[in-house]
């Protein structure tokens, strides 16, 4: 790149503030003595024509026209040869200090370039334009950061065919998580969809998308390791309901354990109890509280959770004691209420007697 040393002549002064008339300006190589070429105007700078004398002769006025072609060591003398100054590496490339002499934009040259960067201001309520010019028809234009090893942080990014290099990372703050925002047609409105990052994230995962589209209906599912595929959906089986098991419903449910006690075809009570000298200790049991030994061969079951009435199904069984054949139980005429059943055992004689164990099984609505 190349600059006027000033804009649109240098003027030079000499100790008491007069113009340099007749001073000689000489162009050297960074720390050489070696002649190095200045220009009169940019572009000849830019095509490397027409190049100034060397030295520069300045004018009465101390002026000269001065196009740098990249950094150069500059040596002035009055018309008499005497030095004034030298200063090595002048910046020829029109890179921009700040205040505290601090480059804030290099620019770097390319001998052949033939496309160029614009920068438009803008009005009120318009936008500054960062733009790409050139013979090229399309020209594109590439920002990043450090040679391309470093990240670029663009904050309030709102842009139209622009690509960017992978990975692609989106920032997240100390009170937010990243997150993707997918605006719909701005003639619409402003809804958008958004994806967003959990606030903790236990391990890094990337997902790996399937190649292409699946069949209707198809879900996305993945394998455990990160890996999407399509995969045809299983609908979810609902949990049957206490009604649903009552009407024995024909539906695709399923029953958890603590509602299996409402179909009609299981026993809602349950209880076996052995007789050791002529006390019965009840050994197991589903839904009974107690037993009440009512006497000899005479015992009541009663029932933790009632039934809905007394008109459900109940069955008693005896072990006879050893030796015997000819025992056999019954519920006693009465005894078969809501909560309770009271069964007997007797002998054919009749006689009531003590048998070996109880079974006692129910069936209906609670």
């Amino acid at each position: 790149m190349s600059q006027f040393l000033g804009l649109p002549k240098v003027q030079f002064l000499d100790s008491n503030g007069d113009p340099l008339s007749g001073g000689k300006l000489y162009t050297y190589e960074p720390g050489t003595t070696t002649n190095k070429a200045s220009y009169p105007s940019i572009a000849d700078a830019k095509a490397g024509t027409n190049a100034n004398a060397n030295p520069i002769i300045l004018d009465s006025r101390g002026e000269a026209n001065v196009a740098l072609a990249g950094n150069t060591k500059l040596k002035l003398d009055d018309s008499s040869d005497n030095n004034i100054w030298t200063v090595d590496n002048v910046n020829g490339d029109a890179d921009v200090l700040d205040v505290n002499g601090n480059e804030m934009l290099i620019f770097n040259t390319t001998a052949s370039a033939v496309n160029h960067l614009k920068i438009s201001n803008a009005a009120t309520g318009n936008d500054v334009v960062i733009d790409t010019a050139g013979d090229d028809a399309t020209p594109d234009l590439t920002i990043q950061a450090d040679g391309g090893s470093g990240t670029v942080t663009v904050t309030n990014l709102v842009a139209s065919g622009i690509t960017l290099v992978t990975p692609l990372s989106i920032s997240a703050s100390s009170s937010s998580a990243s997150e993707l925002r997918l605006p719909e047609d701005t003639d619409n409105g402003s809804n958008y969809i958004s994806l967003k990052s959990p606030a903790a994230i236990s391990t890094t995962t990337t997902f790996i998308l399937p190649d292409g589209d699946g069949t209707s209906g198809q879900v996305l599912e993945t394998d455990g390791s990160s890996g999407l595929a399509w995969g045809n959906k299983t609908t979810p089986v609902s949990q049957a309901d206490q009604a649903a098991l009552e009407a024995e419903t024909d539906e695709d449910t399923y029953v958890p354990p603590d509602l299996v006690n409402y179909n009609p075809g299981v026993a809602k009570a349950w209880g076996h109890a052995t007789v050791s000298g002529g006390v019965p200790s009840l050994t197991a049991s589903r839904n009974i509280s107690s037993i009440v030994d009512n006497g000899t061969g005479d015992i009541i079951f009663t029932i933790d959770t009632d039934f809905s009435t007394s008109n459900y199904s109940a069955v008693v069984t005896i072990e006879s004691t050893s030796g015997s054949t000819s025992q056999h139980s019954k519920i006693k005429n009465g005894g078969q209420t809501a909560g309770t059943v009271q069964v007997s055992c007797l002998t054919t004689v009749p006689a009531v007697i003590d048998p070996a164990a109880w079974s006692f099984v129910a069936f209906g609505d609670q």
